[in-house]
């Protein structure tokens, strides 16, 4: 009976382990501002796909600037600190996508490629 009952709680702190990652899963709309007014603002669609092992996966959308299309992400996720990368660049080889954010509950705030601001809310 304690094999049961110590497999049970293995169990349990694996599966509480696993979940601990997804709350992060899930679609996200973000708006970069731009004081500089130079392009690089926008809206952009965030979505998180998955979380395995501190390893992301997802999309980005871009609608605006020379730089408006989907992007396919990869990344980490550590503690509270999440880095993303486009796995591909843009039309014109210069778009670069990458986010530095930290997860504060159902918002990611931090900073993009180019260094603006931005907030993505879920």
């Amino acid at each position: 009976m304690k094999s049961f009952g110590a497999a049970s709680l293995v169990a349990c702190l694996i599966c509480t382990l696993a979940y601990a990652q997804q709350p992060i899963v899930g679609k996200y709309s973000g708006k970069v501002d731009n004081p500089r007014g130079r392009g690089g603002g926008g809206n952009v669609d965030l979505v998180i796909t998955s979380v395995d092992d501190g390893v992301v996966k997802g999309t980005s959308k871009s609608y605006q600037g020379k730089c408006a299309d989907e992007y396919p992400l990869e990344g980490q996720l550590e503690d509270k600190k999440l880095t993303l990368k486009a796995t591909k660049v843009g039309r014109l080889a210069d778009c670069i996508i990458r986010y530095d954010l930290t997860v504060e509950g159902n918002t990611l705030v931090g900073t993009q490629s180019d260094g603006l601001p931005i907030k993505f809310s879920k």
